[in-house]
């Protein structure tokens, strides 16, 4: 459990003089298992939780209030020391309340903020890290400070490490010990939109791929003030004794405006909420309008069957009073696959419709469901601005419309046959869009099974990755599955 800088030095120098692999790890928040490994010294980091906000600092062109945040640090923590602060501050982080800062921004780092601010990647003015043979490295995009064991510091201007750390992933470079981001003002209005449709429902009929292609259809056409989530599934809610509802599959969206007005939010915001309401309010609706003054409430007595379908706009007075409610599952067996949809799939959406709906809802209108779920997350925006090579992380990330995770989970008493089913699951879907769409996958939320995974996750930034880790870690000592050198290794 490292503490400080000069334990994770020392951990990094133990480890080299007994040639024993390390592993880096804080969270743990990771589908592949790259943050552990058999064998391994594993380092520590969850403990290092400084945070130092500063109103003003100088990098390069930048000129503007900054947060060095030690990695140990989970993101909510981070938000709440934004929000205390004065004057209040925002930043481009996960949403997730579990997740840490080094390998969330090292694998790229979408966020709910990152239409409005750029990728976590693009908020980097440095970071620490301590590399394979012992120095620390203090890293900017214009110079590479270097200090050895024996406190000797030099500077170049070689920034190699700045381009590669911030998109190359997590524990590939060495172990990152903090970073500094970009902080801004909060935007002066934040409305969060949720609502709730059914896929198929006895009262309603099978509408879920009407909901989905009006998704598709209208996400791209949204400003960039909007980020946030839908998340879908193929459960059959009945059958699985969740509710007692002939229901098979849902769909939640959980869009975020953070922007200049709540008139611009309502309006913008139309081809959503107006979207067949019928299908948001049958018996079991319950509809909430938060606006700044007020709190509108419409609810009819539904007993246990209060939640399943709603329609909701809530209207915050900071990031932090939306991020602070939400939650996450702690530890699941999870099996997943993530696609890069990019505005010329979102062309199709009859297609890309069809697709989803073939594998969720398997035999159409007389689908028994099946154990998918998919959580779509809005990217683009200003992260669509920066230069490809401006970080090494895939231009698909950036020039993307929707980074989707898709995937299934079980218990631990489940038999092999069944997990197997449930993976199979996973595995067709991912064959089926990677095939007709987009081939490119997002680092942070990977599929174990991935062939072509060095251009799936950099495209043609691959081979400058292997370069500078082969320069700073030449015996490859640290390695995870399909990161940058696995397959040296």
């Amino acid at each position: 459990m490292a503490e400080t800088e000069q334990d994770v030095q020392h951990s990094v120098l133990f480890s080299k003089k007994f040639r024993i692999r390390p592993s880096v790890i804080v969270s743990g928040h990771d589908f592949i298992g790259r943050s552990t490994a058999d064998g391994s010294l594993m380092i520590n980091l969850s403990r290092m939780q400084s945070i130092n906000i500063k109103d003003k600092v100088v990098y390069g062109d930048y000129s503007g209030p900054a947060v060095t945040v030690a990695v140990g640090n989970r993101w909510r923590w981070v938000y709440e020391e934004l929000d205390k602060h004065k004057p209040k501050y925002i930043a481009v982080g996960g949403s997730s309340p579990l997740v840490a800062m080094g390998g969330y921004t090292s694998g790229g780092g979408h966020s709910p903020m990152v239409r409005m601010f750029g990728l976590a990647v693009d908020n980097v003015l440095d970071f620490t890290i301590v590399l394979p043979d012992g120095r620390i490295a203090k890293v900017t995009q214009e110079t590479t400070e270097f200090k050895d064991e024996f406190g000797k510091t030099y500077v170049v201007m070689d920034t190699d490490l700045f381009w590669a750390v911030r998109g190359g992933g997590g524990g590939v470079f060495g172990v990152l010990t903090s970073i500094t981001f970009k902080v801004y003002k909060p935007p002066s209005t934040f409305v969060q939109y949720t609502c709730v449709y059914p896929w198929k429902y006895a009262k309603i009929g099978f509408v879920g791929d009407n909901v989905l292609k009006n998704y598709f259809s209208n996400i791209k056409k949204l400003p960039r003030e909007w980020g946030g989530y839908l998340l879908f599934n193929g459960l059959n809610f009945k059958a699985l004794h969740i509710i007692d509802l002939d229901l098979i599959g849902d769909f939640t969206f959980a869009l975020l405006y953070a922007g200049h007005s709540y008139q611009h939010a309502m309006e913008t915001i139309q081809p959503f909420l107006s979207f067949h309401r019928e299908w948001t309010s049958p018996t079991s609706c319950k509809y909430n309008i938060y606006t700044h003054t007020n709190t509108y409430t419409n609810t009819i007595n539904l007993g246990k069957h209060q939640r399943i379908f709603f329609s909701r706009v809530n209207n915050y007075t900071s990031f932090w009073d939306y991020e602070q409610y939400v939650n996450d599952t702690v530890y699941t067996n999870s099996y997943i696959t993530n696609f890069l949809l990019s505005n010329q799939s979102l062309a199709s959406s009859d297609k890309l419709t069809e697709a989803f709906s073939k594998h969720m809802m398997p035999g159409g209108s007389q689908t028994l469901g099946s154990y998918l779920g998919c959580t779509a997350t809005l990217i683009g925006g200003r992260a669509d601005d920066y230069p490809d090579n401006s970080a090494s992380v895939s231009p698909d990330l950036r020039h993307g419309q929707i980074s989707m995770s898709c995937g299934t989970s079980w218990d631990s008493k489940q038999p092999q046959t069944v997990k197997d089913m449930l993976m199979g699951q996973v595995d067709r879907l991912q064959t089926e869009i990677r095939n007709t769409f987009d081939k490119g996958v997002y680092y942070n939320e990977p599929p174990y099974h991935l062939d072509d995974w060095k251009t799936a996750y950099w495209k043609n930034n691959y081979n400058r990755l292997l370069q500078v880790k082969i320069k700073y870690d030449p015996d490859l000592m640290y390695r995870c599955y399909h990161c940058v050198g696995y397959d040296l290794t």
